[in-house]
């Protein structure tokens, strides 16, 4: 893992309507300055890909940090209406933070 990667679920905050509740699952993560937005087949590849050494890493870790969250969510709630459409107030919650490790290794 290259860059810090926000799991999060998207939910319907409208009720009442007989409907059933459904969710989706998205990652977001930064690349320098831009914010990708990855729908859950996305997610899911770069999740398998990732080796089950770097999975088990027990070697440092950046902080995961309030900011860092709050940044990633902010900047998907801007654009989730386009990733969401079916939903009339979609409603963003992080489930995850996935970050790189500190000591240089591409895994």
């Amino acid at each position: 893992l290259k860059y810090p990667l926000l799991v999060v679920k998207v939910e319907d905050e409208v009720t009442g309507t007989g409907n059933l509740v459904n969710s989706l699952i998205f990652g977001i993560t930064e690349k320098g300055d831009e914010v990708q937005i990855l729908r859950d087949w996305e997610l899911l590849l770069v999740l398998n890909g990732l080796s089950a050494k770097a999975a088990s890493a027990t070697g440092p870790v950046s902080p995961p940090t309030k900011e860092l969250v709050e940044r990633l969510r902010s900047s998907f709630e801007g654009v989730i209406s386009e990733y969401a459409p079916e939903m009339q107030r979609p409603a963003p919650w992080p489930e995850i933070l996935l970050v790189p490790s500190c000591d240089g290794s591409e895994e």
